[in-house]
């Protein structure tokens, strides 16, 4: 019996505190940290893997269509399946054969080959008897000419065809050889085909919105919205001051939230791919906390440690039940440095990379103690009002001659302590991640 009455006793006793007031949570505090710490990387890492991915995918895209040129062909030449010429810069051994045949057939004629030209349209007898000329053979001397004529035809473009922007087509009612043609319109591609001839110029120049050899700057409004959390860690100078169940009650407690950055942003762009950017922003660092737990332990602290912890009456316990968002607000100051990769007509991709100043407006919401796990005021904490911020952003872009419009996957971290180092002995370096919307105009063209 006495020993039942023992149990009773002990039972009656656990019945009068709270069941986590019994447990020592010290052996769960590293392992709740690094669980935490291991949730931070993977939202991170899914980030960047997500970045990677949109990054390969249009370099792909570029390289595809910057290997791909399709002539433009009448209907008639569709239907056919002789094959055309190639492109003077792609010449094959089929090619050299058949304009050699034609110069040689040519050069058999005692004719001028304009005048070939205009005889064969307008009399069909005087046509008959070229082509009867053509079949005969000439001497050697004659022939060497007529090979001139052909590699007259691997020339570089006329410079006239080759700044045109639009593919000219001429559709001409003749039978007459190319290298007519190409006396005529000069040394331009031609797809020659029975009664069509094609000529069409490809120009590798970009349209004037795109162009890099001219300077502009472009002035707009950006808006991120992100998620924003915090790496902490140990200040080695006054870890004596932190509670056992500090990171068990109110580490865990705290997660991360929904932030934004708002601002104007100007860039520079010099002649060439690369280009500068900054800007004025007012940016939010935020943290979600949800504690619920009970404070059992009193504490005495001296000398920057902790030198006693003692039991509290039950009637003399704290109660934290606080649900809300500590929120930080900075003004930054970006300085980067970009690079510009055009993947289509009106698109093209832009990476940037730099630093940012930030400085600290002001603070709200409530955050445990490291020491007493009771909640303090976020306005009465010390806090740097000073600090340096990396930040990396890339995505896509839509240009029009006076307008551009960005959506970009960025990252940004502060790279000082948000704490001050003399009084904390918890320093958290908040970051954010999310997606970039910019409108820019473009303005002093050059």
């Amino acid at each position: 019996m006495d020993k039942l009455q023992h149990i009773d006793d002990l039972l009656r006793k656990a019945s009068q505190v709270p069941a986590n007031a019994l447990v020592d949570a010290s052996d769960w505090a590293i392992i709740e940290k690094r669980l935490k710490r291991r949730k931070s990387r993977i939202y991170a890492l899914w980030f960047f893997l997500a970045l990677s991915v949109c990054t390969t995918s249009a370099l792909f895209v570029v390289n595809q269509i910057d290997s791909k040129t399709t002539p433009i062909l009448t209907q008639q030449e569709k239907n056919i399946d002789t094959p055309t010429l190639n492109h003077p810069n792609n010449t094959t051994t089929e090619r050299l054969t058949e304009d050699f045949e034609s110069a040689e057939s040519l050069a058999s004629t005692d004719t001028n080959p304009v005048e070939s030209l205009e005889l064969a349209s307008s009399d069909p007898s005087n046509s008959s008897k070229n082509n009867q000329k053509l079949q005969t053979s000439r001497p050697d001397t004659e022939l060497s000419e007529s090979k001139e004529l052909v590699q007259n035809l691997e020339s570089p473009i006329h410079p006239a065809i080759e700044k045109s922007h639009i593919p000219l087509v001429v559709a001409l009612d003749s039978k007459a050889p190319n290298f007519v043609f190409d006396a005529i319109y000069g040394s331009a591609p031609l797809w020659v085909h029975h009664d069509n001839i094609i000529v069409q110029t490809i120009s590798n120049s970009k349209p004037s919105y795109l162009a890099y050899d001219k300077s502009h700057w472009e002035t707009g409004i950006s808006f991120t919205p992100s998620i924003s959390s915090k790496i902490s860690d140990v200040n080695k100078d006054l870890s004596g001051l932190i509670n056992k169940s500090y990171n068990t009650l109110v580490a865990s407690s705290e997660s991360a939230t929904f932030g934004n950055t708002f601002g104007f942003n100007a860039q520079y762009h010099p002649k060439g791919r690369f280009f500068y950017s900054s800007g004025l922003y007012l940016t939010q660092r935020a943290e979600e906390v949800k504690y619920n737990y009970t404070i059992t332990e009193g504490v005495s602290a001296d000398n920057n440690k902790i030198t006693d912890i003692y039991p509290l009456d039950p009637r003399a316990y704290e109660y934290i039940n606080y649900k809300g968002s500590n929120s930080y607000h900075f003004i930054e100051i970006p300085l980067n440095i970009g690079y510009k990769q055009p993947i289509s007509r009106n698109f093209e991709l832009r990476t940037q990379v730099g630093i940012s100043y930030l400085s600290l407006l002001n603070s709200s919401g409530q955050k445990g103690n490291f020491t007493t796990l009771r909640l303090d005021d976020l306005s009465t904490l010390n806090f740097n009002t000073n600090h340096i911020a990396a930040n990396l952003k890339s995505g896509l872009y839509y240009n029009r001659p006076r307008i551009t419009l960005g959506l970009e996957p960025m990252i940004g971290m502060n790279l000082t302590n948000l704490q001050d180092r003399s009084t904390s002995a918890i320093l958290d370096k908040p970051y954010s991640y999310g997606i970039n919307l910019t409108t820019n105009l473009k303005l002093f063209k050059q």
